[in-house]
């Protein structure tokens, strides 16, 4: 079993993906680096490092994807002066349930899954 394997076995909700964004947006600052992200998340799990480990993992994917795939554009309002935006629900699904693989050392979403994920549930929503 790979890092992927373990990390992936691992589940989330949606439910899970949205009270832990709405958490981190209630903070009064910010992680800013991969210390203080693993650090608010095991504090969000209440010390369960495996859900603490794989979500920060799940959320260093999601930024990545967020910095370089323009497709995330259609699925979030305007970039706000603190560099927050607000993102679509169905954006939280597939943060919650994207597979995680492994890239050049890092843990990665496959993009063309990820959006698949969000297209399945805004299909759903009416929102396609």
């Amino acid at each position: 079993m790979d890092w992927s394997d373990k990390l992936n076995a691992v589940k989330f909700s949606f439910d899970d993906a949205w009270r832990f964004h709405g958490a981190l947006a209630d903070e009064d600052v910010q992680p800013n680096d991969a210390e203080d992200a693993l650090a608010f998340s095991l504090k969000f799990f209440k010390g369960n490092h495996p859900r603490a480990i794989a979500f920060a993992l799940r959320m260093d994917a999601f930024v990545d994807l967020f910095a370089s795939d323009g497709r995330m554009e259609a699925w979030c309002l305007p970039m706000q002066g603190d560099g927050s935006a607000a993102l679509q629900e169905p954006v939280f699904y597939a943060i919650a349930g994207c597979p995680l693989r492994q890239v050049e050392g890092q843990m990665r979403f496959n993009a063309d899954a990820f959006f698949n994920i969000v297209l399945t549930h805004a299909f759903q929503a009416g929102a396609a």
